[in-house]
């Protein structure tokens, strides 16, 4: 019997400007380390509408740059949106956080994800219930798991076997586990919001006051590049280090000793 899944959101062209508008903020937000917006208020009552998921997929040139996600069975969407939009910036673990100067070259899809079932057939005949181009694919067997998007299969021209055998490869299972009774594969329906990411800039920038400028740093500009530049006077000398431990007692006290470590890294 199928699960009381999610259904499809009912969503109006408008809505999705607003929520992919709002993802793009929120990616941003994350890689600037910026106090983010309330995403529940940003897309009022749209936000409330429940969905199995929602995955945020970044691209630079056409190449997957990062994509991350989150799942149900029944989230809220302004939860799913926060959550996949501040993952897809710093944690997918296949690539390195996005950087601040890489925001305007990125092209983002955001995928909404609804009707989850299991594959109730057997052995090769589950292949004929995966549909390209409108299922994705999610396989699971002991500690297993593997999820591929509905474009993924488009994309690489797969059909329903190859499309499966790839979720099962992802899942780090053998190629026809698929196949097995004791995988659990499901199908999911989903639709994505496509576009260059854009940043709006923010009209009003928060900064903490300098509380303690001419105390343990120089409190005038001048004087404070001028200082700067005697703690680093020789290009850096970059390394690769596990780890660092940088001393902050004030410039009169470890300012010269953080400048050198900082020359190393």
């Amino acid at each position: 019997m199928k699960p009381n899944f999610p259904e499809e959101p009912q969503l109006a062209e408008c809505d999705d400007e607003m929520l992919f508008l709002a993802a793009g903020r929120r990616v941003a937000d994350a890689v600037n380390v910026q106090k983010p917006e309330v995403m529940k208020r940003v897309l009022g009552e749209i936000g409330k509408w429940p969905v199995y998921g929602v995955f945020v997929s970044l691209k630079r040139d056409g190449k997957l740059r990062s994509c991350c996600g989150v799942l149900g069975p029944a989230i809220p969407l302004h939860e799913a949106v926060d959550r996949a939009a501040e993952r897809a910036a710093k944690d997918d673990p296949r690539f390195p956080p996005i950087a601040a100067d890489e925001l305007d070259r990125l092209d983002m899809e955001v995928w909404l994800l609804w009707g989850v079932a299991p594959i109730e057939a057997q052995g090769d005949q589950r292949a004929e219930a995966v549909s390209i181009g409108k299922h994705g694919v999610i396989i699971s067997q002991g500690q297993n798991r593997g999820l591929l998007l509905p474009s993924v299969a488009i994309e690489h021209e797969w059909d329903a076997r190859e499309f499966l055998e790839q979720v099962c490869r992802k899942a780090g299972l053998p190629m026809d586990a698929w196949k097995d009774d004791s995988s659990e594969v499901m199908t999911f329906d989903g639709r994505a919001i496509r576009g260059p990411l854009r940043v709006e800039e923010k009209t009003a920038v928060e900064i903490r006051p300098a509380a303690v400028a001419g105390m343990f740093y120089p409190g005038d500009p001048q004087q404070l590049e001028s200082e700067l530049g005697e703690l680093f006077p020789q290009p850096p000398q970059a390394g690769e280090w596990p780890g660092v431990m940088v001393p902050h007692a004030g410039w009169t006290y470890s300012g010269r000793l953080a400048a050198a470590t900082l020359s190393r890294v």
